[in-house]
């Protein structure tokens, strides 16, 4: 027995040496604090390393989620404190999961808990959260706290799990208009998450959510529509792959509505979206783009995102199907008569020749390269005539497809060369005497 009638424990006093004592590593310590859980004496020794601030981060949240696992209730303040007051993020964590440990013991602390759903840091949010369900699952309902949460309810709203973004949405619209911020920076913070929510919502076809959320935006700030940030949403919406197209349609009115002819993202987002091979959808939501862009401004294809818009057609018109070459074709011909004259075009110039010198691509699309580039006239002559002599040289005898299409690209593009015609006679020639002598011979 010692002095106070108690029995000494050997293991826990070993344990509570390598705690303290400067001779073991923080591996070893952390080890012995989580073997120190079953004694309830230590308790005491490890509320003084928490509130230790010296103490290595490391060791401080093991010792939170120690006297979390050891339900020591008398820990809860010092715990509660270092949730509120510490710069490291994974202690404010460590403390905010052992608080939810001690379920409605813990109660004193949901004011600090609650704070800590506005942190920029959306782990400790979640431990915040699930300890506020933990201690009081009623806590939502109390009003003058929760709407402290708004901000963290916002954020749920762009949550993966779909049960969180409807418990969010239905939070967020039971709450009185007048109890959300009005604080002008923190009012545009959430206006702009609002709106993300929006239209991942729109995308996604959540169409409950969707609703809640544009009751809340109406009522909350009515000219959400005018802001930067719905127009930087529409080249998203452009790019969606929604399920239901009548759904998307009807919801995405109000966005396409709103467009900003000079909004650098937009004419380029919609153009894409209008050629897109893979999906009816986009190309439909791109039609219907345009119509409302044509509107507001009749001139926008000839603004600089339309011109820069240029090598995404080019890319079009060579590799899609004949409806999708032709929408290119149609667009390029509007942006620009002389597209292909221009710089835009000019930087496409070794993309075309890649897919020209591939031979593993099918004829048709080498030919749609050179017929680019046919476009693109004499400006082109010395990046491409090298190629186009070294194909021709190289299939002597073969008059195919895509050997006519070189010989009439190389006649706009040099129509003065003497050697073009020399190589074509020369084929001629080769063709002629191969199909005197053997005809089946030739491809």
């Amino acid at each position: 027995m010692d002095f106070f009638g108690k029995k000494p424990n050997k293991e826990f006093d070993a344990l509570l040496n390598i705690c303290t004592s400067p001779n073991f590593n923080n591996e070893q310590k952390i080890e012995a604090i989580e073997k120190l859980t079953p004694f309830k004496e230590a308790v005491y020794y490890l509320i003084i390393m928490l509130d230790e601030k010296d103490n290595n981060p490391q060791i401080r949240c093991a010792v939170a989620k120690a006297l979390g696992k050891m339900g020591a209730v008398e820990a809860v303040s010092y715990l509660n404190d270092a949730l509120l007051e510490e710069d490291n993020v994974k202690l404010r964590y460590a403390a905010a999961v052992a608080l939810g440990e001690f379920g409605t013991d813990a109660v004193s602390s949901i004011h600090s808990l609650i704070t800590a759903l506005t942190d920029s840091n959306n782990k400790l949010n979640y431990a915040a959260a699930t300890a506020l369900d933990r201690i009081d699952p009623k806590w939502r309902k109390d009003i003058e706290e929760s709407i402290r949460a708004i901000p963290f309810f916002v954020k749920e709203l762009l949550n993966c799990d779909s049960h969180a973004r409807q418990i969010a949405s239905i939070f967020l619209k039971d709450l009185e208009i007048q109890q959300w911020p009005q604080n002008a920076d923190e009012r545009e913070k959430i206006i702009s998450l609002l709106i993300i929510a929006f239209v991942r919502a729109l995308i996604y076809s959540d169409t409950q959510i969707r609703h809640r959320i544009l009751a809340i935006l109406e009522q909350y700030d009515p000219e959400w529509l005018q802001s930067e940030t719905a127009r930087c949403q529409i080249p998203i919406l452009m790019k969606s792959q929604a399920g239901s197209l009548q759904e998307v349609n009807n919801a995405a009115s109000q966005l396409l509505d709103k467009i900003d002819p000079s909004a650098e993202k937009i004419i380029p987002a919609i153009i894409e979206a209008k050629i897109d091979s893979q999906s009816e959808n986009r190309r439909k939501i791109g039609a219907d783009a345009l119509i409302v862009l044509e509107k507001l401004d009749p001139n926008w294809s000839h603004s600089k995102p339309a011109i820069h818009t240029i090598p995404v057609l080019i890319k079009a018109r060579v590799h899609g199907n004949s409806d999708i070459c032709q929408l290119a074709n149609q667009l390029l011909n509007k942006i620009s008569p002389a597209w292909a004259r221009g710089e835009d075009a000019r930087s496409m110039l070794s993309y075309l020749i890649d897919i020209l010198l591939e031979e593993n691509n099918d004829i048709s699309l080498r030919c749609a390269a050179v017929k680019t580039l046919e476009e693109m006239g004499p400006p082109v002559k010395e990046g491409v005539a090298p190629h186009f002599r070294s194909i021709l040289l190289e299939n002597q005898g073969k008059i195919n497809a895509l050997m006519y299409a070189i010989y009439s690209a190389w006649e706009v593009i040099d129509p003065i060369g003497e050697e073009r015609k020399h190589i074509w006679e020369m084929m001629q020639e080769v063709k002629q005497d191969q199909e005197a002598k053997a005809p089946w011979l030739l491809d």
